[in-house]
């Protein structure tokens, strides 16, 4: 599903722990802080940003008319940052005749 909103000059927007999401600039400016993210991006008119899923993240109002944005599923992101990931690494088995350290995962 598609949203485009409207932000006045110096408006801001929170997204708590969205899905992948594509964020399109249609007219404006603005300034996003993405948690887990160390940069923050400005993206202006015609810009687009990809904002990765479970994560925060704050859309600021950075320029002095409003500014239109669309934000739209972007499922192909999550193929992208799953293909980036390390591979799993195997569990590790007690050695024989000793027990499982206590927390340990089927403990």
């Amino acid at each position: 599903m598609e949203h485009t909103l409207e932000l006045s000059p110096g408006q801001t927007l929170h997204l708590r722990r969205h899905g992948a999401l594509r964020l399109q600039l249609q007219q404006g400016r603005a300034w996003i802080t993405r948690s887990g993210d160390p940069a923050d991006h400005v993206v202006v008119a015609g810009q687009a940003l990809d904002l990765a899923p479970g994560r925060s993240t704050v859309i600021e109002n950075d320029g002095r008319q409003p500014a239109l944005l669309t934000l739209r599923p972007a499922p192909g992101l999550l193929h992208r940052l799953r293909r980036r990931q390390p591979p799993a690494r195997p569990a590790v088995a007690a050695p024989a005749g000793r027990a499982p350290c206590a927390g340990a995962p089927g403990t």
